[in-house]
């Protein structure tokens, strides 16, 4: 069953992501690729160690409300990372830049995104949407959408 309240959630999350436009052009033309998705879960994985060793709540940032402000483009998302020494210490253990974990946070953003909402489309609205996609962004969405069916596998 197709859900009825699709075109309202649609909406609703481009309102939210709204800020992210700019950030989303910029990032358009990124590829991820295996061994960066790897080290973006390393990542996660270590911050979420930091957060705990701290009593962090995950939860608390979101009640900030100049965080999608701050990220409206690739340029201040990179600027707010780089202001976190503890985020540069993680990203450069991993060997990531600030710039590079930037546009590959966007690029999992949007090929995420068209995953969630894929199921809830019509098959031809999705392939009419993926079709209007750069070689890049469809290109992340496959890579994102074998790696998830892997994890799934697991």
């Amino acid at each position: 069953m197709k859900f009825r309240f699709f075109p309202v959630l649609a909406a609703l999350l481009l309102a939210v992501l709204s800020p992210l436009a700019t950030a989303a052009d910029e990032a358009a033309q990124f590829r991820l690729t295996p061994a960066l998705l790897d080290k973006l879960d390393a990542i996660d994985a270590e911050g979420e160690k930091l957060r705990q060793l701290r009593g962090d709540d995950e939860d608390e940032d979101d009640d900030d409300e100049g965080d999608l402000d701050d990220i409206a483009s690739v340029d201040a998302f990179v600027k707010r990372i780089e202001s976190e020494p503890e985020a540069r210490a993680i990203l450069a253990r991993h060997g990531v830049a600030p710039r590079e974990f930037a546009m590959a946070a966007i690029a999992v953003l949007q090929a995420g995104t068209f995953i969630a909402f894929e199921a809830a489309m019509k098959k031809e609205d999705a392939e009419r949407l993926l079709a209007g996609y750069t070689p890049a962004q469809r290109a992340n969405i496959e890579l994102l959408r074998k790696r998830l069916a892997a994890k799934e596998g697991k």
